[in-house]
């Protein structure tokens, strides 16, 4: 069973502990990863997520997201996602913290509270997502797309992702900077 640290609203742990499902039942804040793959060329690695999952089933995601356990840090869990999710063992030194987004979203008709804190990075890399090993549970897929056509694709075609409009444009600033 994954435990969870229990943070208040300004994002600081407050010493409980409790099981991921009860903290989407109770709507209890929490931490997540979020973790944007791109590569030189300022393509953008998506995962599709299963049909089977409790939220946003066969939506198009972030590269890599997951539940920051208990006693980690959010750089310690992203190591562990992209290796959960990916069968890639990432490198620390090309993942670069982004922002930290506060998000509290009600689904399933008031029965899954999701009260998280999202820390947010990118990490730098031209790894093949072709080589990814993935639990077919949780990803359906993975492709990739060109930033710009992403953010066209977000405005036409908003239902086929998963909604991050605070993280998307963040993500767009940084790429536009960074000049990809």
């Amino acid at each position: 069973m994954e435990l969870i640290d229990v943070l208040d609203e300004k994002g600081e742990k407050t010493g409980e502990i409790r099981s991921k499902p009860e903290i989407h039942r109770v709507g209890l804040w929490h931490g997540v990863t979020h973790i944007w793959f791109v590569n030189n060329q300022g393509n953008l690695i998506l995962q599709k997520r299963s049909a089977q999952k409790e939220s946003y089933p066969a939506l198009f995601d972030i590269s890599v997201a997951g539940h920051i356990d208990s006693g980690e840090d959010s750089l310690k869990a992203s190591l562990r996602e992209i290796e959960e999710e990916t069968g890639h063992k990432a490198e620390e030194s090309k993942l670069v913290f982004l922002t930290r987004i506060r998000s509290s979203v009600t689904e399933k008709d008031g029965t899954y509270l999701n009260n998280e804190f999202q820390d947010v990075y990118i990490y730098k890399t031209d790894v093949d997502y072709g080589t990814f090993t993935f639990n077919p549970i949780e990803v359906e897929s993975f492709t990739s797309i060109p930033w710009r056509e992403l953010k066209k694709k977000l405005e036409d075609e908003p239902n086929n992702f998963v909604p991050h409009p605070e993280e998307y444009k963040i993500l767009f600033e940084y790429l536009e900077k960074e000049g990809f």
